[in-house]
């Protein structure tokens, strides 16, 4: 398993990765989520609307995953 943060721009934290995640906890100043290293999830509206991404990818229109907000 790999841990992400919310500061960590990649598909694994953002609202328009469709993989399987959980939420590991929130430690201020940061929220994190927990992704198996080989998981695969469709972008869903990002940069590559409709391609199977890994979760350690990124592109410029990351959006945070609103599981990960720190009011949450």
């Amino acid at each position: 398993m790999a841990t992400y943060s919310d500061g960590i721009h990649s598909c694994g934290s953002c609202a328009l990765w469709g993989g399987q995640r959980e939420i590991n906890g929130h430690l201020f100043p940061a929220a994190f989520v927990r992704i198996d290293n080989d998981e695969r999830g469709k972008c869903m509206g990002g940069g590559f609307s409709g391609v199977e991404m890994r979760a350690i990818q990124s592109c410029s229109k990351w959006f945070l995953w609103p599981a990960l907000r720190k009011n949450s």
